[in-house]
């Protein structure tokens, strides 16, 4: 979600690709950021449901997305498609 609110000026194209290409940064630390995708749940037992649905976990998620920023580097990812471009020549 912080991902999405901090690019969401541009297309998912665009984002996908400087992701790919290491321009995108955490603003906090300055590492590059790389999407690993994970498993994910789909609560099917009572006892997640309600733990998914909770304040707790609520509160949990949007303080991680309040501490979460991120940064895409344009001029980088224009030389660096640039030089995948010439490469591919």
């Amino acid at each position: 979600m912080a991902l999405i609110r901090d690019t969401s000026d541009y297309t998912l194209a665009d984002v996908s690709w400087a992701m790919h290409l290491g321009c995108c940064t955490e603003t906090g630390t300055g590492n590059i950021f790389t999407w690993r995708g994970g498993h994910q749940v789909h609560p099917f037992a009572e006892e997640l449901k309600t733990y998914f649905a909770s304040r707790r976990y609520k509160h949990l998620v949007w303080d991680a997305v309040e501490k979460s920023n991120y940064r895409i580097d344009w001029k980088l990812f224009q030389e660096k498609a640039a030089s995948q471009l010439k490469a591919k020549k």
